[in-house]
């Protein structure tokens, strides 16, 4: 126990914005297509019954049954009517039981109990998490309808996280269906909750910004983000790069890099939060849906690279992904739009200049070996860079990125497993 105990203080918990909790929060071990998140939760779930089956059949085979020091039991408060003290609505936060975490929340109120800060931040996080698109007199209502609709909003949720994973390869991969994006209500419980707090702290903020980005509500986010700036709270850096990356994303934001300029520039403030790796890649994502008028998004993204070198960072795979994406994705926007035109004379073989594929690749060859891979996208250079040289029809290139990727022979660096074999 004191080995854990020593373990559990060297971790610190992200916010959770995972749509299942029965899922490790590491977007890298998380299943990204709804197929595989419903195999792995088969896979957990046979594997319960298969260890109860064994449990039953041989109990001699484990004489500790019972855990010591002992679990928190599922009876232990049998319902949120007979809920007396915080620490039972702490139960039911910490088993993601939102429905009866309200109405125990609601009960503790109404008796005049006072719940602390860092709890009810906990129990907004878990209403604008999963229960964004619920409005909140369902909060209320009988069993089988809040059931259904946190099903529904469940659902959504896991169709939100494919869609994410889509929008990251919009250029490589041809999708024909329409993701369901869960929209957020304002009349739901966290944002009741929210406005109804007295005491708010930089969490508090943080919880519903997050809360909003999840939904892609960007503008509410950003909104409330300078809202928490002028009340004199700091965000994290997961949330500055969450924001840059989903400033990327909305086609409903005028001025992208502006925007991101004006981040950076509050990440300069005091308590000052120092950027990271993922920070830099983000923010060049935002160059490359941007440009300003006298420099392109391919300028933008390399001043990113000198600024990240500037403060003693090297530049991952994904780095030069993005250095790529902002030098020819307009070719390949072009690309498309020709290929879904009924004029076929506008069809004609346009040959792009390889000169930035071939700068980042002799840079690549030029290093004693490929930098490690930090960033969960690092894996998506190499289609990247295949497709540029397949875009500039230019064979030689295509060969020198291939060996440079068997310069390693690291299956790693083709990022996730499509095909199923």
């Amino acid at each position: 126990m004191a080995v854990l105990k020593a373990l559990a203080t060297t971790v610190k918990p992200v916010p959770h914005h995972l749509p299942n909790p029965e899922f490790v929060e590491d977007m890298s071990l998380f299943p990204r297509s709804k197929a595989k998140q419903e195999a792995c939760l088969a896979a957990k779930q046979s594997g319960r019954e298969a260890a109860e089956f064994v449990m039953s059949r041989c109990p001699g085979i484990f004489p500790l049954r019972e855990p010591n020091p002992r679990w928190i039991s599922e009876d232990t408060v049998i319902n949120a009517a007979e809920v007396k003290t915080e620490k039972d609505l702490k139960y039911f936060i910490k088993t993601r039981d939102a429905k009866n975490a309200i109405l125990a929340y609601e009960r503790l109120k109404k008796e005049g109990i006072e719940v602390s800060l860092d709890t009810q931040n906990d129990l907004l996080d878990l209403a604008a998490q999963h229960l964004g698109n619920i409005p909140a007199k369902l909060m209320l209502t009988s069993d089988e309808t809040m059931d259904v609709e946190e099903n529904k909003s469940r659902s959504a949720e896991e169709d939100s996280v494919d869609s994410d994973s889509d929008q990251e390869n919009e250029s490589r991969t041809n999708k024909t269906d329409t993701p369901v994006t869960p929209e957020w209500r304002s009349d739901n419980y966290a944002s009741q909750m929210f406005e109804s707090m007295i005491t708010k702290n930089a969490k508090t903020y943080e919880i519903m910004v997050l809360g909003f980005i999840k939904y892609r509500c960007y503008r509410d986010a950003y909104n409330l983000f300078n809202e928490m700036h002028e009340h004199g709270h700091q965000a994290s850096v997961f949330t500055y790069n969450l924001l840059f990356k989903e400033i990327s994303r909305s086609q409903y934001i005028d001025s992208k890099w502006a925007i991101a300029k004006e981040l950076v520039k509050s990440m300069s403030e005091e308590p000052v939060v120092l950027p990271n790796i993922k920070t830099y890649n983000a923010l060049m994502k935002v160059a490359v849906a941007s440009s300003e008028e006298e420099t392109s998004a391919t300028e933008l993204a390399l001043g990113v690279i000198r600024d990240m070198k500037a403060a003693g960072l090297e530049p991952t795979l994904e780095s030069y992904n993005q250095v790529l994406r902002a030098e020819y994705m307009p070719y390949w926007e072009e690309k498309k739009r020709l290929r879904l035109s009924d004029d076929w004379k506008m069809k004609t073989r346009k040959v792009t200049s390889p000169v930035i594929l071939n700068q980042v690749i002799t840079h690549l060859e030029s290093l004693p070996s490929l930098p490690p891979l930090q960033d969960i996208e690092d894996g998506f250079f190499f289609r990247t860079a295949m497709s540029a040289a397949l875009l500039c029809h230019d064979v030689k290139l295509a060969i020198r990125i291939y060996n440079l990727f068997k310069k390693q022979n690291n299956t790693a660096y083709l990022g996730e497993k499509q095909a199923p074999f």
